[in-house]
């Protein structure tokens, strides 16, 4: 028996199977064994029967159906999990554009969204950090995460936006405290002394 044989009949929950299949055919050192992991668009059918071929086994025996199944799941986990990753980070990677019509769409609709009784003045406004946004123009604060976070935003906002609101509250309270408390005395003192 192969380690991927003994790692699906010793794991008996699916997620830790999973993990230790990646990690095993992560390691191989066969390279298209490899490449399972990481590719995209495969076909699970084949990189099973690839498996068996190259681990040299017999997938028409019986007692092979167990394995079979738990990597043909395995696959499906791993392969799925790799689409999630590269869509997540082509969104991601996806920069603001104030010219595109759909990221300009999705921005209005998270301030209409949260204020709805208090309509924007304008696209760059003081109005965007009444609800968390850092500058007048809410583009700036999307640099880091792209598109992905107007995603984000408009979900956690159409799910709960009463918490996005409260969120902002307490956050504005923690800066007022962390601002008085750099004022005191002993604080400067100690930036002083530095």
């Amino acid at each position: 028996t192969c380690e991927l044989q003994r790692i699906c009949k010793s794991c008996n929950e699916t997620g830790d199977r999973t993990t230790a299949v990646e990690k095993s055919l992560g390691c191989s050192k066969t390279e298209t064994l490899r490449k399972i992991t990481t590719s995209l668009g495969v076909n699970i059918n084949d990189a099973v029967q690839h498996i068996a071929i190259v681990k040299k086994i017999d997938p028409e025996l019986s007692i092979n159906n167990e394995f079979i199944c738990n990597i043909s799941k395995c696959l499906v986990q791993i392969c799925s999990y790799s689409v999630l990753k590269d869509h997540v980070e082509s969104i991601r990677s996806t920069p603001y554009d104030s010219g595109n019509n759909e990221h300009e769409t999705m921005l209005i609709k998270l301030w209409n969204t949260l204020c709805p009784d208090n309509p924007l003045e304008n696209r760059i406004s003081k109005q965007w950090k009444e609800i968390g946004f850092q500058g007048l123009n809410p583009e700036t604060d999307f640099r880091g995460m792209g598109y992905l976070m107007v995603e984000f935003d408009s979900f956690w906002i159409s799910e709960k936006p009463e918490n996005v609101l409260k969120f902002n509250e307490i956050k504005e309270k923690f800066h007022t405290k962390t601002h008085r408390n750099l004022k005191t005395v002993r604080v400067l003192r100690s930036f002083e002394l530095m």
